[in-house]
């Protein structure tokens, strides 16, 4: 049986940040709304996408990145920035979104 923990906080807050970028497929659950999210650079924004650990919010990486191809330097850095399992993470989005656009 899996158990897993997840920062429902963390992944709201993240929610919120992608509808800001036009992906609203996801509902979060509010446990956020008391918090002002500051603008987060999209270097950090992608490690923190990519780090969530919640597989639902970690890919809509994916979609993010279809619909805002600007974010390729920015997915750059935030590889080059990030190690080990983060640094995975990352590259495997990145490559799912590119096979995603030559379908």
């Amino acid at each position: 049986m899996l158990n897993t923990t997840f920062d429902w906080k963390e992944i709201d807050s993240l929610i919120r940040l992608l509808h800001a970028y036009g992906i609203r497929y996801l509902m979060g659950n509010g446990s956020s709304e008391d918090q002002e999210e500051e603008h987060v650079e999209p270097v950090h924004l992608i490690q923190r996408l990519a780090g969530c650990g919640y597989p639902l919010v970690e890919n809509a990486s994916i979609a993010l990145f279809l619909l805002h191809p600007e974010l390729a330097l920015s997915v750059r850095e935030a590889l080059d920035q990030s190690s080990g399992d983060l640094a995975e993470n990352i590259a495997v989005l990145t490559l799912a979104t590119l096979y995603l656009q030559q379908w």
